[in-house]
């Protein structure tokens, strides 16, 4: 998974976890340091290659966010 990916994971588990402080939904200021590589993303890979490719593997994403659909499909398809 790529570290901008991470990044944007571990920063939403922060958010979750603090208690007591007041959290304002609309503020994404933390997550402009994951654009560059949701951009990438958006740019290189196409959702309907991603959709072709879940029918192809007979994977239930009915109920996946599209961000978790690119995610899945990024990590099955990496060469390690």
């Amino acid at each position: 998974m790529s570290k901008g990916i991470v990044k944007y994971f571990d920063a939403f588990k922060q958010r979750l976890l603090k208690e007591g402080e007041e959290f304002n939904e609309n503020d994404t200021t933390e997550y402009l340091d994951c654009l560059s590589c949701l951009k990438k993303v958006n740019n290189g890979i196409h959702r309907q290659e991603v959709i072709l490719w879940f029918n192809e593997n007979d994977i239930d994403y009915f109920n996946m966010t599209d961000l978790e659909m690119y995610i899945y499909y990024i990590e099955k398809n990496s060469v390690r």
